[in-house]
């Protein structure tokens, strides 16, 4: 048996149309956690990332929530329960770590994961510390 014998044949590629060039994504149907719509709270001063996780979030079929500093962060859970808040730890005005100590004390019952650009060992360790769930380098 020769190579091109073993080859499967293969038929000249069709053009895409316009409507196939878009994958059509089935929605989840909404996350649920303890009864309720799970509601993610995303903390960070770069609106990039916000929007970024933000949109990723909801198209896996979370509520999300955003806010730029930790001080808006607080004010939105007031008035809107969440089942986590994920939170960059470098940010002006109140960092990450400060928002969750605030976290802990008033809200103990919110997991919280923290995320940033700095991979040092102290910060991680700090994190955890102070009663992050987890640390996303």
């Amino acid at each position: 048996m020769s190579i091109t014998s073993e080859l499967p044949i293969v038929s000249p590629r069709v053009p895409p149309t316009s409507s196939s060039l878009v994958e059509k994504r089935a929605r989840p149907a909404a996350v649920t956690h303890g009864g309720r719509s799970a509601v993610i709270l995303v903390v960070d001063d770069d609106e990039g990332i916000r929007e970024v996780l933000s949109s990723f979030l909801k198209l896996e079929g979370f509520r999300v929530l955003t806010a730029p500093q930790g001080v808006d962060a607080l004010r939105t859970l007031a008035q809107q329960p969440v089942s986590l808040v994920v939170s960059d730890v470098d940010m002006p005005i109140m960092d990450g770590l400060t928002l969750l100590d605030e976290l802990r004390r008033r809200h103990p019952e919110v997991v919280t994961l923290m995320s940033t650009g700095d991979d040092r060992a102290q910060t991680v360790v700090e994190a955890m510390k102070r009663g992050a769930f987890d640390y996303v380098v």
